[in-house]
């Protein structure tokens, strides 16, 4: 059974250049990935290109409780689900 790494993110500057670094490295025989993002259409194509699920969830940056709560709200919802 494969181990499941969740990457989850609200950019794509450098974190997703580390992320793409980890998915370009790691043995995919012992772990299965998965990328929590905001739409981007690079990291789509990525994903695409290196068969990982992607599942966009809004999460913004800034400061706005309604906002954070709501993007903290369906983290919690999918990862309970999967």
């Amino acid at each position: 059974m494969k181990t499941k790494i969740v990457h989850v993110t609200q950019g794509f500057g450098g974190l997703f250049t580390y992320i793409k670094q980890i998915v370009q490295k790691i043995d995919r025989t012992k772990f299965e990935l998965e990328i929590i993002a905001p739409q981007n259409i690079e990291c789509q194509i990525f994903c695409e290109e290196n068969h990982i699920k992607y599942t966009v969830i809004n999460l913004e940056r800034g400061f706005n409780p309604y906002k954070d709560l709501s993007g903290l709200l369906n983290l919690y919802r999918f990862l309970k689900k999967n």
